[in-house]
């Protein structure tokens, strides 16, 4: 326990002594207050209609709620941990203390409740207690203490996973599959038999029980833990490391193209070139892009019943599309996932504005080469006339601009010059994962530019549209630029 609340004094004096700290802290605050009382008041509106359908359907749908809320957390805890847990600069550090086994299994669980997912239990708490108005504590009781639980369990399972499956190959992946699938027709035979109770327990007495498991877990039980954490974390350190190349095939002339002028601009996007080629997960991505085009036919006609012009369905779609598939699903830290290899940029004879140009630039080609090629047989598909097709490509254009400009220098606050990539997999969660707070604060800003782009496509005429989107991306770009200038100038001081 002392461990623990050393940890949490660190983090303290982090906050009181780093200014940048507490304005990323103050950002991420605002955002988790926003969204919670946005959800919040959504959650109220469903409630009061649960509740005129009786108090049978408005405890049911509560604890419907709270699985999914539990979904998440899991979700997102996972995500975090797989570095934290195995690749992390800290961890190492930690293993190589005097420490007892619990002591360093809580300190992996008291980083995963009170950094990792704060914000996420912070939007959840918000929504859950003013949503639900005067029945909001109890069931505020079952949620946090359901989100303890399922951290715990998050991390147990990963121990499990990386200490004793893994290491038996497919067999191991054989005995997950049996587990999972027993669990769940187990869950069914019992539920069809009606062995299950037909009735939700009461919330108290559900979260007393959970906080009592907790308890058990993180106290007596800590050390059994522990040493299971010592032999995932003894497992993963033994894991083949080498980096392996996956280069796509037809991108050797244009490598070579590149690579004859030397300049900075031609370095970035050949290693821009090279990094999502070499991906595992690029050529799927790749593959499932006819199935979202499909997609479209059968979105298209309940989009225009709703009067949405086709152009702006098109427009819609294709930004939307680019988005979740070119930025967040691929690589949405640009800065950021460099870690300590951004180090041979800002020492090279190279100006910060220089080095913020080129990573929009060799960010922003490929968002464009598949935003217009999207674009086009979407805008061909629905029959839009040249002219529009026209304006309406160059809308496509403006708005991936600013969502590329507010990635590739937001995610500045992302970097951390001490972090070390090594390894395919700690590579693959650094570069293609938001699993840290500033790239989910990204998210949903990008989500909320997106928001702002639609109506104004939506709401004037085409022509109208694309100087109000030049307005927008020239406040994005001016406001990117001076927040991650200002990074990247803490960073060269700080050294």
């Amino acid at each position: 326990m002392r461990l623990m609340q050393f940890w949490w004094q660190v983090q303290w004096r982090t906050l009181q002594r780093d200014s940048q700290a507490r304005l990323t802290a103050g950002v991420l605050l605002a955002l988790s207050l926003g969204m919670g009382l946005w959800s919040a008041t959504s959650l109220s509106a469903q409630v009061a209609q649960w509740g005129q359908a009786g108090t049978e359907l408005l405890t049911g749908r509560l604890w419907l709620l709270c699985l999914l809320a539990w979904v998440s957390v899991a979700s997102v805890g996972l995500l975090g941990t797989v570095k934290k847990a195995f690749g992390d600069e800290e961890t190492l550090l930690l293993h190589t203390l005097p420490l007892p086994p619990a002591a360093r299994f809580r300190a992996l669980y008291a980083w995963l409740l009170g950094d990792h997912l704060c914000n996420l239990l912070l939007i959840a708490t918000l929504s859950i207690g003013v949503g639900l108005g005067r029945i909001a504590l109890p069931w505020l009781f079952l949620f946090l203490a359901g989100s303890a639980l399922v951290a715990l369990l998050v991390l147990l399972g990963l121990f499990l996973v990386v200490g004793a499956l893994l290491p038996r190959g497919w067999r191991g992946v054989a005995w997950v599959l049996v587990g999972v699938l027993g669990l769940v027709g187990g869950a069914s035979g019992l539920w069809g038999a009606g062995l299950l109770p037909s009735t939700w327990p009461a919330p108290e007495v559900a979260g007393a029980a959970l906080l009592l498991t907790v308890g058990l877990l993180v106290g007596p039980l800590g050390s059994l833990l522990g040493r299971q954490y010592e032999t995932a974390f003894q497992v993963a350190q033994g894991w083949d490391r080498r980096q392996r190349v996956h280069t796509l095939p037809g991108l050797d002339r244009l490598i070579v193209y590149l690579s004859r002028h030397r300049t900075p601009d031609s370095a970035l996007l050949v290693k821009e070139l090279l990094q999502r080629s070499r991906s595992r997960f690029h050529l799927p991505r790749l593959a499932v892009l006819p199935l979202y085009l499909l997609l479209f036919g059968w979105l298209y006609p309940l989009a225009a019943a709703r009067g949405l012009p086709d152009s702006g369905i098109v427009v819609a779609y294709t930004v939307a599309l680019v988005m979740l598939g070119g930025i967040i699903d691929s690589n949405p830290s640009p800065i950021g996932s460099e870690g300590n290899r951004l180090t041979l940029l800002l020492v090279a004879p190279l100006s910060l504005t220089d080095i913020l140009r080129m990573k929009l630039t060799s960010f922003l080609w490929s968002l464009l080469a598949l935003g217009v090629l999207v674009g086009l047989l979407l805008g061909l598909w629905v029959g839009l006339p040249l002219l529009v097709l026209a304006q309406s490509l160059v809308a496509i254009a403006l708005m991936l601009l600013g969502l590329a400009a507010l990635f590739a220098w937001g995610s500045a606050w992302d970097e951390d010059l001490d972090l070390s990539v090594t390894g395919e997999a700690q590579m693959f969660i650094q570069e293609e994962v938001p699993v840290t707070v500033v790239r989910i604060a990204l998210i949903q800003l990008g989500f909320s530019l997106l928001g702002l782009m639609l109506a104004v496509v939506w709401q004037l005429p085409l022509l109208l549209a694309l100087p109000a989107l030049a307005l927008v991306d020239g406040i994005v770009l001016a406001l990117a630029w001076h927040v991650a200038r200002a990074k990247l100038q803490w960073l060269v001081r700080a050294g």
